[in-house]
Order: C-alpha cells, then sequence, then structure tokens
C-alpha cells in the first residue's frame, strides 16, 4: 500500500523529459550551426572584400608610384611634355569667322595603364563607378590615414608640376617674343621659318631639372636647322645660319634666368622621399593578411 505522504511519479514523466532535453538539444544545436554559417559567411565575405581593396585599390597606388610618380620626383623621367591641341573658334553670329587650328603646347606627363582609364595628377581615379565604391569606402573604413597620405602627395605632385608647367610656358613666350620667329602650329603648311618654342622650354627646363633629356644641335650643311641631339627632332629653322645662331644664343641666354627651377627641384626632392615611403608602407599592407573591418559592403 503506497504512503500517502509521497509524491508517486509517473511511469512516462522521466521519459518526457529526456525527449525533451534531446528535442531541446537538437534546436540549440541546429541555432549554434546556424549562428556560426552566418559569422562564417559574414567573415568570408569581409576577408574577400579586404582583398578585393587591396586588388583593386592599394595595389595600382603602388604601381603608379613606382613605375611613374617615384622615377619623375627622383627626376629620373621627365614631368613635362608637350601635345597638339586643336583650338576651335566658331561663333554663331560671325559665320565668316569660323576656324581650326592646332597649336603645340606643354603639358604634364601623365601615367596610363593597358586597359585602364588615364590616370590624371588633378584627379587621381578616372575609373568606374565601381572603382570609385571601392576607393571611397578603402578611405573611409579600412586604411584611411595610407589613402590620405596618398591623397596629399597627389596635391603637393599636381601643385609642384602645375609650377613647373608655368615656368615652361612662361619660358616659351620669352622664346617668342626674344627670337621673332613664328611658332611651329601642327597643322596648315610649315613656313619657311619657325620655332617649337614649347618643345624647347621643356627641353631647357628639364635640363635645369637634371632631367636626362635630349640636348640642341645644328644639323645640315647650311646650319639652318636646330634639332634634338639624339632624335634629330627640328625645333628651330631659319632662312640662314646666321638667324639660327642668334635664335640659339637666345635660348642660351633666357637659359640662365631660370634660377626659379631650383625651388621646383628641391620640392621635387622632399616629394620623392614621400613617395618612396608611400610605397614602402603600401607594401607591407599588401605583404600582410588584410585586418577585417565592419563597413556597409561586407
Amino acid at each position: 500500500m503506497a504512503d500517502l505522504g509521497t509524491t508517486t511519479k509517473a511511469p512516462w514523466f522521466p521519459v518526457a523529459t529526456a525527449m525533451l532535453g534531446c528535442v531541446g538539444g537538437f534546436f540549440v544545436d541546429i541555432g549554434k550551426d546556424i549562428v556560426k554559417e552566418r559569422y562564417s559567411r559574414r567573415r568570408s565575405r569581409r576577408e574577400e572584400h579586404a582583398q578585393e581593396i587591396l586588388r583593386e585599390v592599394l595595389s595600382p597606388i603602388c604601381d603608379y608610384l613606382k613605375e611613374f610618380y617615384l622615377p619623375v620626383c627622383q627626376l629620373r623621367r621627365p614631368p613635362l611634355g608637350v601635345r597638339n591641341e586643336t583650338i576651335n573658334r566658331r561663333p554663331d553670329h560671325i559665320a565668316e569667322d569660323t576656324f581650326v587650328r592646332t597649336e603645340i603646347r606643354v603639358w604634364v606627363e601623365t601615367p596610363s595603364k593597358p586597359g585602364r582609364a588615364v590616370f590624371l595628377p588633378e584627379e587621381p581615379w578616372q575609373e568606374s563607378d565601381r572603382f570609385r565604391r571601392l576607393y571611397k569606402d578603402a578611405l573611409q573604413n579600412h586604411h584611411s590615414e595610407l589613402l590620405r597620405r596618398w591623397q596629399a602627395f597627389i596635391e603637393n605632385y599636381g601643385s609642384i608640376v602645375g609650377a613647373a608647367k608655368v615656368q615652361a610656358e612662361a619660358l616659351a613666350g620669352k622664346l617668342q617674343e626674344a627670337a621673332a620667329l613664328p611658332p611651329l602650329l601642327a597643322s596648315g603648311r610649315e613656313p619657311p621659318t619657325w620655332a617649337n618654342y614649347s618643345r624647347i622650354a621643356v627641353l631647357v627646363l628639364h635640363r635645369r631639372l637634371g632631367v636626362n633629356v635630349e640636348g640642341l644641335c645644328f644639323r645640315g650643311s647650311d646650319r639652318t636647322e636646330v634639332r634634338t641631339a639624339r632624335t634629330q627632332d627640328i625645333l628651330v629653322k631659319c632662312a640662314t645660319a646666321q638667324e639660327s645662331d642668334r635664335v640659339v644664343n637666345v635660348i642660351d641666354e633666357l637659359a640662365k634666368d631660370l634660377a626659379s627651377v631650383e625651388d621646383v627641384k628641391m620640392r621635387f626632392g622632399q616629394l620623392a622621399v614621400e613617395a618612396a615611403r608611400l610605397i614602402e608602407d603600401c607594401q607591407d599592407v599588401l605583404a600582410k593578411k588584410p585586418e577585417l573591418k565592419k563597413c556597409p559592403f561586407a
């Protein structure tokens, strides 16, 4: 006879408890697996995105620094060049005044890569919307300090080459005024006497900067032409040898007055140091496993 003071458990209770424990454990395990899977996927996305930032943003910057900006700042590569620029004027109210002509002008050299848009110092990235998004994300969330230094470098570089361009253009104007020869135009008939003032100014400026570029020399039995020493490009064409001698003397005299070029040379030297540091820091980041950071795109 059972004792009325004790509680008797139903025979199914232990079984039910065990079943509930199993079911609960099953759902807990499922929950853990779901959390682990979500965490794993998120981590995988962040790793992939971090690698994408390195591949699409930092790696090109490092390449441009090594292949273009450092050699230019070290004056192993010329910062300026010349190019043909078409000038149009077509006033709607004066039909007779319509003309098209081409001048040869001083231009800041810009790097480019096969399959990529031109990379301009004035506006660093001329790329797709996707690239702009990645660059903005990298600047805000991934490599802020490094990319701020890069942007400051680009601004300084633009300022220096801009100053060099202004000096070359001013020299070209002074040469034209002193030599009193018509400037060479890239279109139309070649005049009997002319001078490529933009090209001469760039060569003279580069020579003062210490860039290894072409020199000037006389060619022809009548010594009426002044050419580049290596490529033999004609820069001055005169009617007589006396005229070409006079033009060369004008070039030599004006080249002596480029004292302000020393400031540009000094600034290039300072920027070369920062370019080398940026390359080293970029390479360090690229060599390491990227740090995973929270951002809207991963």
